[in-house]
């Protein structure tokens, strides 16, 4: 099974089975089922693992269309995957992200430099 496959899988059972409205039991069988997230309702935790599935299955429907692919892991991975240049009101919320460079990397060729934005090991970007 592909990457791309097994997380289809993961958020799709994920989505079925909390929708049953059941907790997951513990798999040690030690303890009391698996909660859910305090402070987030299973509705939201539903609707989300069900969108992150129909965008998985569209994102492998259309494994031939590369823009479309971008696309739906881009509503998946938002923070990860930026959208496709085609789709016009993704393209201005990405400009209107804060960049701030690192460093700025010269290629030796022809090509502009780089800028590498900053990266973290843990946790998201630093405030500004």
């Amino acid at each position: 099974m592909s990457v791309a496959t097994g997380l289809h899988a993961v958020f799709d059972g994920g989505a079925t089975f909390l929708a049953t409205g059941c907790n997951t039991p513990d798999p040690a069988g030690v303890s009391k089922p698996l909660k859910l997230m305090k402070g987030v309702s299973r509705d939201v935790v539903v609707h989300r693992l069900r969108a992150a599935a129909d965008a998985m299955a569209d994102a492998l429907a259309h494994d031939d269309d590369e823009a479309a692919v971008q696309s739906a892991l881009h509503k998946v991975f938002r923070n990860y995957v930026e959208a496709p240049a085609s789709d016009q009101l993704a393209a201005v919320i990405a400009a209107l992200r804060p960049r701030t460079p690192i460093s700025t990397v010269s290629l030796g060729l022809s090509a502009p430099a780089v800028a590498i934005p900053p990266t973290r090991a843990y946790g998201g970007r630093r405030a500004s």
